[in-house]
C-alpha cells in the first residue's frame, strides 16, 4: 500500500536515480494525479517538467470503463479488442472521439497551457502518472511522444497490474514501478490517501516547475 502520491514520486525518484540517466532528459506527467507523483521525480533529479494532456474514451453508458484514449495533439489508442467483444458501433466512437477533443481544448486550457512547452525531439522523457489500470491513457501518451520524436521513453509508475505492465514494455525503453499487486483493483485502492488534484494544484506545480527552470538557467 502507497501512502499518498508524493511519497509515490520520491519511491520512484530513487528507483529511477539508481539506473543510468542520460543527458536530455524530462519528465512528462499525466494529469492530474500524475503531476504530483512527477513533480517529485522532476524535483529528485533535477530535471524539467511539462505535461500531456489525455482523455480516456468511455464505453457507452459507462464512461469509467476505457474503450480507448485521446491526446491533446490527436493521437487516438484504441482498444480494438474490448470494442469487438461488446459490440461498440464506429458511429459512437467517432462521437465519443469528438466529444473528447471538445473536453480535451477546455482541459488544455484550464491548466493555462499558454506557457512555453517543452521540445521532447531528441530528448529522454520519462513518463509519469500516479497509476495504471487498463494503461489506455498512458499508450497513447506513448503514441504522442514518439510522434514528436524523442529518443527514449521510460514510463514511471507506482502501481498497475502485472499484465497491464508487461504490455507496456514491449512499447517503450524501460518501465520502472513500484508495485505490481496480484489482485488489482481501482488504482486508488492501493494508496492509503489518494484525494482527488484539483486543477488550481496542477497550476501551481507547474508554475513552480518554470521557476526553478528558468533560476537554473539565470
Amino acid at each position: 500500500m502507497l501512502p499518498n502520491r508524493v511519497e509515490a514520486g520520491r519511491l520512484l525518484a530513487k528507483k529511477l536515480l539508481s539506473l543510468p540517466q542520460p543527458a536530455g532528459s524530462c519528465v512528462i506527467s499525466l494529469p492530474r494525479g500524475g503531476v504530483v507523483v512527477g513533480d517529485q521525480i522532476a524535483r529528485e533529479l533535477g530535471l524539467p517538467m511539462d505535461i500531456l494532456v489525455v482523455r480516456k474514451i468511455g464505453m457507452a453508458g459507462h464512461s469509467e470503463y476505457a474503450i480507448g484514449a485521446i491526446s491533446e495533439h490527436g493521437e487516438t489508442f484504441l482498444d480494438n479488442e474490448t470494442i469487438k467483444e461488446y459490440r461498440v458501433s464506429w458511429d459512437y466512437i467517432e462521437r465519443e472521439i469528438h466529444h473528447q477533443k471538445e473536453h480535451l481544448e477546455e482541459y488544455k486550457q484550464s491548466f493555462s497551457l499558454d506557457r512555453k512547452r517543452l521540445d521532447l525531439a531528441a530528448q529522454n522523457v520519462i513518463i509519469a502518472d500516479d497509476g495504471l489500470a487498463t494503461g489506455h491513457t498512458m499508450r497513447v501518451a506513448i503514441q504522442d511522444i514518439r510522434k514528436q520524436r524523442a529518443k527514449s521513453i521510460t514510463v514511471a509508475i507506482p502501481v498497475g497490474p502485472k499484465e497491464t505492465v508487461l504490455a507496456l514494455k514491449a512499447l517503450v525503453d524501460r518501465v520502472v514501478v513500484l508495485n505490481m499487486p496480484r489482485f488489482f483493483f481501482a488504482v486508488g485502492h492501493h494508496y492509503t490517501h489518494f484525494p482527488q488534484v484539483e486543477t488550481a494544484e496542477v497550476v501551481e506545480l507547474l508554475r513552480n516547475a518554470d521557476k526553478s527552470l528558468r533560476s537554473e538557467h539565470s
